[in-house]
């Protein structure tokens, strides 16, 4: 059973614990003694979902309450397990015929139990924080791995079936006919309206929608949903173009079916993983018929020419390097310093930002930079900063030292800007 049911089950046989009674005062320490072990298996499992979440890897989606089943009143409401007339009289579980052994010690009496039980729950509230805090500050690489652990699981025959079937009836096979295809697929997938979960995207992502160029790959008398450009400007941050070759983000695509998995129906669920399957047969009959059509690497491309992906890979290579003249340059004095190219990042248009200190630290040890503060480091700093840049105060200092944080971000992003040897 999943961790997630394990939950599940003890809030349910919790409830029905506390609210009901028996006559029989045996059956109603045998009860109890199966929560204590129940909340016990509960606690292992959280420990190991945060353990794998630690090595990268996420095995379900919890999809729990977090803000009602972190609340300690949920679980011990009205003190119902310490006003229980039985498990208060401290009786010996050997007068009602119990042995009970519990991590390997015995429990010998009826208000050991109820200890016990409460220190369960409690370890249990504290463990489903961390689970929460450790998911909401992942790094996008646990979704891409969850993603792809999901797809791996999907029986995708009948997709393969699907597209075979197409191939057979559309006759001679042509790149453009592939790209046809292509685009009715994603119509067809926005069209469930699978993303409706995402948030509403801004004038600025509309805008960038060519809906012209969509349709002339649709079908003459397709009928584009009413909502479509809002649908396919949802669609732009699940996806990238590596010159011809639609791709799809694993990370942030895996971080969507994850966020809202139980949100989404069993259908929607297989649309999202189907869809990729569809788009990967599709890009492998393309690169058949028309085998210029490879993916593009920073060796053989201008950076002029470079698709949006790409564009990323070179902003990852120039922060690399920026960094690295800032530090052989002694600009960057002291690991709180990342700070203010966090900040200086975040209030840049051009730039890459950040929700977190954990997703600039993620971020930029993707880029290579090995040392990196911690993120409770980052984040004290930050606090201590009011103001914009390039006219930031602190709390903590000021004259040359406010003088001199100002300046790193302003070394910075005149390093981005201008190239490396700028002064």
């Amino acid at each position: 059973m999943s961790l997630r049911k394990d939950i599940q089950k003890f809030n349910v046989a919790l409830k029905v614990f506390c609210d009901f009674s028996t006559e029989s005062e045996r059956l109603r320490i045998q009860s109890s003694l199966y929560l204590v072990t129940l909340v016990s298996d509960i606690n292992k499992g959280i420990k190991a979902y945060l353990s794998d979440i630690e090595k990268g890897e996420c095995k379900e989606v919890l999809g729990v309450d977090f803000k009602r089943l972190t609340q300690r009143e949920h679980w011990l409401k009205n003190n119902k397990l310490r006003n229980d007339p039985l498990l208060t009289k401290n009786t010996p579980l050997k007068d009602f015929g119990i042995n009970y052994e519990f991590d390997g010690c015995s429990i010998e009496c009826t208000q050991n139990v109820v200890n016990i039980l409460e220190t369960g729950i409690d370890e249990m509230i504290r463990l489903l924080k961390e689970a929460k805090k450790k998911t909401l500050t992942a790094p996008l690489s646990l979704f891409g791995n969850f993603y792809r652990k999901q797809n791996r699981e999907m029986a995708d025959e009948f997709v393969e079936t699907e597209y075979e079937e197409w191939k057979m009836n559309v006759g001679r096979l042509t790149y453009e006919r592939l790209k046809e295809k292509q685009t009715l697929i994603v119509a067809e997938f926005l069209k469930m309206n699978v993303l409706r979960f995402a948030y509403h995207p801004s004038n600025r992502e509309m805008e960038q929608v060519d809906l012209e160029k969509v349709k002339a790959f649709l079908p003459s008398n397709y009928e584009l949903a009413n909502d479509f450009t809002e649908q396919c400007a949802k669609f732009r941050r699940f996806i990238s173009w590596q010159g011809e070759r639609l791709v799809l983000d694993y990370d942030a695509y895996g971080k969507y079916l994850f966020q809202y998995f139980y949100m989404l129906s069993e259908e929607d669920r297989v649309a999202l993983l189907a869809m990729d399957k569809w788009l990967q047969l599709i890009e492998q009959d393309m690169a058949k018929v028309k085998p210029e059509v490879k993916e593009a690497t920073m060796d053989d491309m201008s950076e002029a020419d470079i698709d949006e992906a790409d564009q990323t890979i070179a902003m990852q290579r120039r922060i690399k390097s920026c960094i690295y003249e800032m530090t052989a340059e002694g600009t960057l004095k002291h690991l709180y310093d990342y700070t203010w190219v966090m900040m200086v990042m975040n209030e840049t248009k051009e730039m890459p930002s950040f929700d977190t200190p954990t997703s600039f630290v993620d971020y930029m040890k993707q880029c290579g930079v090995k040392s990196m503060p911690t993120r409770s480091n980052i984040t004290k700093y930050y606090d201590r900063a009011r103001g914009e840049f390039p006219n930031w105060t602190f709390s903590d200092a000021d004259g040359q030292e406010a003088s001199r944080r100002n300046n790193v971000a302003k070394r910075f992003l005149n390093l981005m800007r201008c190239g490396n040897n700028s002064h």
